[in-house]
């Protein structure tokens, strides 16, 4: 979105403001600095400045990419902060979180869940349970299973880095929002394994 807001300097928006009125005798001190009528126009246009700094804040803002103002006006949107997502972090966390939410949880291959995961910042693999399986007979018990499996290996992050059961709390694991995200979108009928490496 465009900036909309003008460079001005006080002076010069006070001088815009003076075109304004007549130029009549009453008004012949409008441009002449240090007049009562000139110290009145530039504090009109200090204000008037400051308005439209606002404003075009607040139209930024509409582009959750380069919010500011309206960050938690986004997030309550969406829901943040939740179990996944806490609403906290810097801008630009909480601007990749609403990302995310907003556009990156509408996902069902294997490359959408490592893109994903990419975005947030790790490397992972993602398999099916059916590749996995083992040497059992078309057939046997563990297909069923193996079906409805995905196998999520985080490589480059070991196993004694996280915890191994899932919490609906943070214990430091630094791959914990992957793994809530994750479980948040996976069909009802999959379960997902996780492997660290």
């Amino acid at each position: 979105m465009p900036d909309i807001s003008t460079n001005n300097s006080t002076e010069k928006q006070a001088n815009a403001l003076a075109d304004y009125l007549p130029n009549g005798v009453a008004y012949r001190a409008k441009k002449l600095i240090g007049t009562t009528l000139n110290k009145l126009l530039r504090g009109f246009a200090g204000t008037y400045l400051r308005a439209q700094q606002y404003v075009n804040a607040i139209a930024l803002g509409y582009d959750f990419t380069t919010s500011t103002e309206l960050l938690t006006e986004w997030e309550s949107a969406l829901g943040i902060p939740d179990l996944c997502f806490p609403g906290t972090g810097t801008d630009a966390e909480r601007q990749r979180d609403i990302l995310v939410k907003l556009g990156k949880m509408n996902i069902s291959t294997a490359i959408q869940y490592e893109e994903l995961a990419d975005f947030l910042g790790f490397d992972v693999d993602v398999e099916t349970g059916w590749a996995n399986r083992g040497d059992f007979p078309v057939g046997a018990a563990g297909d069923i299973e193996a079906k409805f499996t995905i196998i999520i290996i985080f490589n480059g992050l070991p196993s004694d880095s996280v915890f191994p059961v899932p919490f609906p709390w943070n214990f430091a694991n630094p791959a914990y929002m992957v793994q809530c995200i994750f479980n948040f979108i996976k069909p009802a009928n999959v379960a997902i394994q996780y492997r660290f490496t």
